[in-house]
């Protein structure tokens, strides 16, 4: 019989040692939402709903991050320190995320140009940076640090520093000193 946990606690605290990892987790069930902590009892990742999440096996992340539900997130993937990745994001091999980075529901980030293909470039997501609702990132683009990316835009260029663009295709709109 399934393990009842009582919802009125906030979070259920799991203490990772050095041979666990997120995706070990996801495959478990665990009460909502989890918690997971280092032997230093610091906040490595927060997972809401991980048995509706897909996170693999050699996925790599930092401290204080935040994984919402229904999340995919494949292998080769790397994520820095105080990310936030809402529900319904899809996260495919390659891609690299800074640190202090934001990305809102349904965002989607591609990594072959012209599928099917042998050659996969993955997105590059530097320190500091926003993405909106619903954008969609194709591979191979790197966004600057700083930038923010508005929401349901298609993003085909790469996005200098200290920039803000949006649009389909996204194009540069304001510097971020604007926002």
């Amino acid at each position: 019989m399934q393990k009842q946990y009582p919802r009125s606690k906030i979070y259920y605290d799991h203490t990772l040692d050095e041979t666990q990892n997120a995706s070990e987790l996801s495959k478990t069930v665990l009460p909502f939402p989890t918690v997971m902590k280092n032997s230093a009892n610091k906040t490595q990742i927060k997972i809401c709903n991980a048995d509706k999440s897909y996170i693999a096996n050699d996925f790599k992340y930092g401290y204080n991050c935040m994984i919402a539900s229904m999340v995919h997130i494949d292998k080769d993937v790397i994520i820095g320190n105080n990310v936030s990745i809402q529900g319904l994001v899809y996260i495919p091999p390659k891609t690299r995320i800074g640190n202090n980075v934001f990305i809102a529901p349904q965002v989607g980030f591609s990594n072959d140009h012209y599928p099917p293909s042998e050659i996969l470039q993955g997105v590059t997501i530097e320190n500091n940076v926003i993405i909106g609702f619903g954008a969609k990132i194709i591979g191979g683009v790197t966004v600057g640090e700083n930038s923010i990316i508005g929401m349901g835009s298609i993003v085909t260029k790469c996005v200098p520093s200290n920039q803000i663009w949006f649009g389909n295709p996204a194009k540069f709109q304001y510097p971020s000193k604007r926002y």
